[in-house]
């Protein structure tokens, strides 16, 4: 069963990159809040690593819940997949589900009671998103509201993350907080974008490049990377961080752009693996960024 296991996370959902990213978006959160608040507190520990049981757990059930609900479209396009292929059965997916869910009952409960308001509020979104917002026809006809839709849960995951700061110690929310959480719905879209844009070699039925085209779906990745960008460069600005936070991430940026518009000019494999790479490397800096800039400043200052 371990094996098996493995052998589901390493294709579906790979859990040291995962808990990577996801890390960061949760530390992001409670730190930047604190960094707009209180420049020289430090966020509580035992409280983050609370909140990050959550986040991890819920995307790791966004991906088990996915498995459900596009089973019989995944068997007759992509077969390969290894629940398709019966490495693992829905049966055991299912019992994984609900263990996941348990846990987080437990943490609610016995660790962070006072941010259920915050973990209803995703959760409850969750389940609209699970069920198509009970209007599944409408939506496959309208992929971009299809895929905005599902990328909400990202912010209010993100506004959860950062009330372990901001709600908990009792202060109001900064204006850099409502930036934040765009700058997470439009990150969202640069992940999904990046990961389904593909080279006619591994196209796949469910792919942008396949929906919209290769120029199309591309460029707006890039648009999506370039309004996350602005955005980005508006929580630092609003934290008083130096030039140099921005300038981090505009060279991120421009490297992307260039891996953009090459494969535009050279669609392949490699090219299209190194846009999906290129927007989980911008979500990990420009998570560190935002939520740990200062620290960085300072660790450079003090060499």
């Amino acid at each position: 069963m371990l094996k098996r296991f493995y052998i589901y996370q390493k294709e579906r959902f790979p859990l040291i990159v995962n808990f990577i990213l996801i890390g960061a978006l949760t530390f992001s959160a409670m730190s930047y809040s604190r960094n707009l608040m209180n420049p020289t507190g430090k966020i509580n520990l035992f409280v983050f690593f609370s909140i990050l049981a959550i986040t991890f757990t819920t995307f790791f059930l966004i991906r088990l819940i996915d498995e459900f609900k596009d089973f019989d479209i995944d068997k007759e396009h992509r077969p390969h997949l290894p629940v398709q292929r019966g490495v693992v059965s829905l049966k055991e997916l299912k019992v994984l589900i609900i263990i996941l869910l348990l846990i987080q009952i437990g943490i609610m409960v016995f660790l962070i009671p006072s941010l259920w308001g915050f973990y209803a509020l995703f959760m409850g979104w969750l389940f609209f998103m699970s069920n198509e917002f009970f209007v599944s026809e409408k939506l496959e006809k309208l992929p971009i509201l299809y895929t905005t839709s599902h990328m909400v849960i990202v912010p209010l995951i993100d506004l959860f993350a950062s009330s372990g700061d901001w709600y908990i110690t009792g202060t109001s929310t900064h204006l850099g907080l409502y930036v934040l959480l765009a700058t997470s719905f439009f990150n969202g879209l640069v992940v999904e974008f990046g990961r389904k844009i593909k080279a006619k070699e591994n196209e796949e039925y469910n792919s942008y490049t396949r929906k919209f085209g290769i120029n199309k779906s591309t460029w707006s990745w890039l648009a999506m990377m370039g309004i996350s960008l602005s955005l980005a460069s508006a929580c630092c600005i609003l934290a008083d961080y130096s030039f140099i936070s921005i300038l981090i991430l505009g060279i991120i940026f421009t490297v992307s752009f260039a891996l953009g518009l090459s494969f535009m000019k050279k669609p392949n494999v490699q090219q299209s693996k190194g846009i999906e790479i290129a927007s989980g490397v911008w979500t990990l800096v420009m998570y560190i960024v935002i939520g740990c800039y200062p620290q960085i400043e300072g660790w450079f200052i003090n060499i």
